[in-house]
């Protein structure tokens, strides 16, 4: 996250106790800091389109390196490069978070740091998280209609919470080993923490503790399905590791596992094998019919019962061959 801006705009601070510098321009005073922190919470909190007129028409960007992360996409640029953008989404898919500031300063000419909180959840039935980011906004007068509006939004905040509170997948990644120091395994976890965003946690532990670690009653059957749970495994081969497709993949099982309740005894699970030896071997010489295959995704859907739900295994199939399809597709 960058919060170097805000490190540089307390230093310039110094030369204005009372929040304005003279520099040859109009500079913000108290009042005007006030009036675009709330213009920015207005906007966040509840969406109207008479709201764009808060927004600079020319030079507006919005830069976020979090939401970049959460949403996939490269880090060093701007989320909404011009104002179009940014009501088109606000219009489409509003934020309207309870957005409270907690702290307001340092500001200077034409910029303000500000600190704000905001605990809510828009999935149904969800823990609300709370959400603590640092924005900084540069103002611009415009002389025509004699008052600031926003020329840039620089916002980073604790995604991760932020992303939950909407509805997001968080890939929780849990690597256990024996011997293994989490250095050693570097190498092995990286391309999964592409899969952003994703909360990585390591444990060393022998088998029954990576049992009891996974909340199982008994170790799962070769088939990946825990005791006292029907499921089934929905798995296929792949050549190449594509974190595009592994990250489709895991959204759909999030909304799988959120839409049917019931299947929240379900996992995902990659396999890999060394195949050097077999590929070492001519084609013509041997029947083995993956050596081509990198790696196994598979997903696990399970539900728990005394005996097998007609309802929930009709579902079942319909959702593992769209997980299948999802994967081919990415």
């Amino acid at each position: 996250m960058r919060f170097f801006s805000a490190l540089a705009l307390a230093a310039s601070v110094s030369a204005a106790a009372t929040g304005f510098v003279e520099l040859g321009n109009k500079c913000l005073k108290e009042r005007d800091v006030n009036y675009l922190v709330d213009a920015y919470k207005s906007i966040l909190t509840k969406w109207e389109p008479a709201k764009a007129d808060f927004i600079a028409d020319a030079g507006f960007f919005d830069y976020s390196d979090s939401i970049n992360t959460v949403a996939g996409l490269q880090t060093g640029f701007p989320i909404f490069p011009n104002k179009t953008a940014f009501v088109g989404y606000q219009t489409q898919t509003p934020d309207n978070i309870p957005l409270v500031i907690a702290e307001v300063g340092p500001w200077n000419c034409n910029q303000i740091a500000f600190i704000w909180t905001a605990t809510f959840s828009k999935v149904p039935g969800g823990s609300p998280l709370p959400v603590r980011g640092i924005t900084i906004l540069e103002g611009v007068y415009d002389k025509p209609s004699n008052k600031w509006e926003i020329q840039n939004i620089k916002v980073e905040f604790n995604s991760i919470n932020y992303y939950k509170n909407t509805g997001g997948a968080i890939i929780d990644l849990r690597i256990f080993s024996n011997t293994f120091t989490p250095s050693q395994l570097d190498n092995y976890t990286a391309p999964f923490l592409t899969l952003s965003p994703v909360e990585e946690r390591f444990l060393v532990t022998d088998h029954p503790g990576l049992i009891r670690e996974m909340d199982y009653e008994a170790p799962p059957s070769s088939c990946g399905v825990l005791a006292g749970s029907f499921g089934y495994v929905f798995g296929i081969g792949v050549k190449k590791y594509v974190p595009s497709a592994m990250r489709k993949m895991y959204d759909l099982f999030n909304k799988v596992t959120t839409t049917v309740p019931e299947l929240g005894n379900s996992y995902i699970f990659i396999e890999g094998y060394g195949t050097e030896k077999v590929r070492g071997v001519e084609e013509q010489s041997t029947a083995f019919a993956h050596r081509g295959v990198r790696a196994w995704p598979n997903a696990v859907l399970a539900y728990r019962g005394a005996e097998k739900n007609a309802t929930l295994e009709k579902s079942i199939g319909g959702w593992g061959e769209r997980l299948r399809e999802a994967m081919l597709e990415g």
